[in-house]
């Protein structure tokens, strides 16, 4: 009877060709993840500035959005951290956006650096509260 099976020549022809595949492949699909994440980022920010804009209508007070590095914070006008929150793709040179008590931000552009390209979004379409004008 015959025993039938790989020869270890053959294992080991077929893992090399795998390994190749896989250092081809790899890097491709981590750099796709990672721009996937820090399109959710963006996103992020731009959930939060709407967030902003009806927290501070709906509570008649004066906000904060405070942009830094890494770092998000929103404060109050007595500079007390509401809510914080970090990013790990997204960069932000020092911006201090005051949103005010109608929901409008001051300065309606948010700038940030994505790995070495930089890059902006308007809040305008955010924070402009037409949600809630929908005829009925």
């Amino acid at each position: 009877m015959k025993a039938r099976g790989f020869t270890l020549i053959e294992l080991m022809v077929v893992i090399a060709i795998m390994s190749l595949l896989m250092s081809l492949v790899g890097p491709l699909v981590v750099n796709s993840l990672q721009k996937a994440q820090a399109k959710v980022e963006v996103m992020t920010i731009k959930r939060w500035a709407k967030h902003i804009s009806y927290r501070a209508f709906l509570t008649q007070s004066d906000l904060i959005l405070v942009l830094e590095g890494k770092s998000v914070l929103l404060k109050d006008r007595k500079d007390r951290v509401i809510k914080s929150l970090d990013f790990e793709y997204l960069f932000f040179q020092p911006q201090n956006i005051p949103f005010n008590q109608n929901g409008y931000a001051q300065q309606q552009i948010i700038r940030y650096q994505l790995k070495q390209k930089k890059d902006e979004f308007s809040l305008e379409q955010y924070t402009t509260n037409k949600d809630y004008y929908v005829a009925r």
